[in-house]
């Protein structure tokens, strides 16, 4: 209540999470950078908090996993999920976010070879508001950043990144990886979730065991359509994303109402029990899979996994347009979890 009074006779802007350094501030009248950290806010960010509140949500993984083309894939998605979602609306907050929609038709959409793309420096967040999501979900301002796992061999981070990666608000984590690229390595899956806990605790003194500090997982297995021991039900699964199918206008957009949300994230969640019990088996494209599982039961993690493809294709081979599949499923999981 006190917040609202302070806000309507112009004493302040209220109370917020920075979406840099997760500090919980207070902006006087007309302030838009962040006291702790010195990062400009958008004027959008400050005036829509308690509209949109925002939701945390880090990708971690090993260089090369696909971590930005995920991103610029699930730009696009959102961008266009209003032909599904029809009062769907997207409000990029951040300068890389901007960057990264319009940036995105000639990453996703034009023919011809992928463009490099350049990552969030340390300094920078994907910070995107969404209006009228399906599903009966609130409006929400998407925050993520992006981890790479080599910092956690080293078990430190870039200065400007700590307080977002030890906070508890950000209490669900994208942990990606690439099957067929970690062959070619000597990761594992595993070893990023135990380096990831080892810096908390032994850097940050952040035991995610703790009921105050707890992380829950989204793992995610990116370039699906590249897993060549991929399991048939899984690669169905994959290929045939109705989402996918509506937004690249191969079907009819459909609207996704809730009978249809229900029965989607019902599959989504049948999925994610499948991915589970494969990598329990310790395939050969995952062999330390049913470890990866061991370590997140120790942490108190719970997990749910998702298969996605950020360009439907072998982009050194690309002949038509990029087709992302199941992108949105981790961003579903970040909402459900």
């Amino acid at each position: 209540m006190w917040e609202a009074i302070k806000n309507l006779f112009g004493f302040g802007q209220g109370k917020l999470d920075c979406p840099y350094c997760l500090e919980t501030i207070e902006l006087p009248p007309g302030t838009v950078k962040c006291p702790g950290c010195g990062s400009d806010l958008f004027k959008r960010y400050i005036s829509d908090y308690r509209k949109a509140p925002p939701l945390f949500v880090p990708v971690v993984g090993w260089s090369r996993v696909g971590k930005t083309v995920y991103l610029h894939a699930l730009t696009w998605v959102l961008h266009n999920m209003h032909m599904v979602w029809p009062s769907f609306e997207t409000e990029p907050l951040s300068s890389v976010t901007l960057d990264y929609e319009r940036r995105v038709r000639d990453v996703m959409a034009l023919g011809g070879a992928l463009p490099p793309l350049t990552a969030m420096g340390p300094q920078e967040a994907y910070i995107m508001q969404l209006n009228n999501l399906g599903n009966h979900w609130p409006n929400r301002t998407l925050v993520s950043r992006d981890f790479s796992g080599e910092n956690f061999d080293k078990f430190t981070m870039p200065p400007e990144q700590v307080q977002f990666f030890k906070s508890p608000k950000q209490n669900v984590a994208l942990f990606m990886f690439s099957l067929m690229d970690m062959l070619q390595s000597t990761f594992s899956m595993e070893q990023l979730l135990s380096n990831y806990a080892r810096t908390l605790l032994d850097k940050y003194d952040v035991d995610i065991r703790n009921s105050g500090h707890r992380r829950k997982g989204i793992i995610v297995l990116s370039k699906g359509d590249d897993i060549a021991g991929l399991p048939d039900n899984l690669r169905e699964y994959l290929v045939g994303d109705p989402i996918a199918d509506a937004l690249n206008r191969t079907v009819t957009p459909a609207e996704l109402n809730p009978e249809r949300m229900h029965l989607y994230l019902e599959r989504m969640e049948r999925v994610s029990n499948e991915i589970r019990d494969w990598l329990a088996t310790n395939p050969p494209l995952a062999p330390s899979g049913g470890r990866l599982l061991s370590k997140a039961d120790g942490l108190k993690m719970p997990l749910r996994f998702c298969v996605v493809s950020s360009t439907g294709m072998d982009p050194e081979k690309r002949t038509a347009t990029l087709q992302p599949r199941r992108v949105i499923d981790p961003f579903f999981w970040a909402m459900s979890m």
